[in-house]
Order: C-alpha cells, then sequence, then structure tokens
C-alpha cells in the first residue's frame, strides 16, 4: 500500500474494495476488523490540500457527511 494514511487506516480497518476516485481523492470500501461494520473511507489526494481553498472544501465535506445517517 502506497499511502501512510491506507497503512494506518488497516491497523483498524480491512480496506474491501476501491469503490471510486475523482479529483479530490479515492473511495474505499471498509470493514471494522473487530466488528465487522462496514463503511466508505475516502483518502483525499494531498496535492489538492496545498491551498486554503482545497482545505476549506474538505472541511465542508467533512460537515456534510457528519449530519448524514445510513440505515445500513
Amino acid at each position: 500500500v502506497k499511502h501512510c494514511v491506507l497503512k494506518s487506516l488497516m491497523d483498524d480497518y480491512r480496506i474491501e474494495e476501491l469503490l471510486g476516485n475523482g479529483s479530490s481523492g479515492f473511495v474505499y470500501s471498509v470493514s471494522h476488523k473487530k466488528n465487522s461494520k462496514k463503511f466508505a473511507a475516502k483518502i483525499f489526494k494531498t496535492r489538492n490540500l496545498g491551498d486554503q481553498r482545497s482545505i476549506e472544501y474538505l472541511l465542508n465535506e467533512i460537515k456534510v457527511m457528519r449530519k448524514m445517517d445510513h440505515p445500513g
């Protein structure tokens, strides 16, 4: 695994598959190693975090995702 964030993620989660990617990063299907709960994990491309506009985009996306509720 190339990215140090992915290596850290792998300590607690099993990466199942790449669900998609886009201009801001990659989305993986992951499951927690202890309880097998499934999640989606987005790994942002570091080149997109070098300016204030990109950081604001990231923070806004985090706020939106915290408000979401998924029945699964």
